[in-house]
C-alpha cells in the first residue's frame, strides 16, 4: 500500500490534487483520508469527482462508509 501526505494551504491547493487525483483513477482503487473536522477532506473529494465527471451534491466523506458516485474513467461511465 502506498502513502500519500500533503500539507495545501488553500482550497485552489486542494481544487489542484483532487484534480490531478482524478486522473489516477482507476477501478480497484481506493483512497482514504484521514484528517479533522474541517481540514478539507470534503472540498477534495469534492474537487476530485467533478473533475471526474460527477455533477451534483457530494456528500462528507466524514460520516459515510460507502458512497457510490458515477464517474468517467477512460471515456467511459462507471
Amino acid at each position: 500500500m502506498q502513502h500519500f501526505k500533503a500539507r495545501l494551504h488553500d482550497e485552489s491547493g486542494t481544487a489542484a490534487l483532487g484534480a490531478a487525483l482524478a486522473r489516477a483513477l482507476v477501478p480497484g482503487l481506493a483512497i482514504y483520508l484521514h484528517g479533522d473536522l474541517g481540514t478539507g477532506k470534503t472540498a477534495l473529494t469534492r474537487a476530485l469527482l467533478h473533475a471526474a465527471g460527477h455533477v451534483g451534491h457530494v456528500k462528507s466523506p466524514t460520516y459515510t462508509l460507502s458512497e457510490p458516485y458515477r464517474i468517467r474513467l477512460d471515456g467511459r461511465e462507471v
